[in-house]
């Protein structure tokens, strides 16, 4: 089962760890949901690092969602080629 990132919802910042929930897709069966910050991050910690993906704004290969920390913190971020990546924070608003 693969479930894609289709929208974010901020507050209080602009960054990875200012991300407080994430509307998805579920692959499968189309089901579309919302989930908090931590939420994805227990979700990807259970079901592994190719369970959350998001798709590229330039049509480019998916980035899969994996939990970054600023040491306070931990949220999910995509890491792609070696590399965190910012393709949560092109996602649209919800």
């Amino acid at each position: 089962m693969a479930v894609k990132c289709i929208g974010r919802r901020m507050a209080g910042g602009n960054g990875h760890e200012y991300i407080s929930d994430i509307q998805w897709q579920n692959d499968t069966t189309g089901q579309v949901g919302i989930s908090s910050r931590d939420q994805i991050v227990d979700f990807i910690d259970k079901a592994g690092e190719t369970a959350l993906y998001c798709p590229d704004r330039n049509n480019g290969p998916a980035a899969w969602v994996r939990v970054n920390s600023n040491g306070r913190v931990r949220y999910p971020q995509t890491y792609a080629d070696g590399r965190w990546t910012n393709n949560l924070l092109a996602l649209p608003e919800v």
